[in-house]
């Protein structure tokens, strides 16, 4: 499997759902292959309060679309919910 590598820093921009325009969550990282540099995945949080009790899940890049400062994805809530989780500050 090849290593994944922290690309860009932390961005604190709102995932939205295009479809429904529904909240998913929020992106705290962006996540770039080693061996080609692009962009692998966006690490996204949701629920919990203030950090305690969220879910960390893996937004495949090709999943992804960014406005200006906006980032959205055409996956449904329950969908995004199947999305893989990752382990909370642990997700190179």
């Amino acid at each position: 499997m090849e290593q994944i590598a922290t690309w860009l820093a932390p961005i604190a921009t709102t995932i939205a759902a295009l479809m429904t325009a529904a909240n998913l969550g929020a992106c705290v990282d962006a996540m770039a292959g080693a061996k080609h540099g692009r962009l692998a995945y966006l690490v996204v949080t949701s629920g919990g309060v203030g950090g305690v009790g969220d879910t960390v899940r893996r937004l495949d890049w090709h999943d992804a679309k960014v406005d200006g400062e906006r980032v959205s994805t055409a996956l449904d809530q329950p969908t995004f919910e199947r999305l893989e989780t990752l382990q909370k500050d642990d997700w190179r």
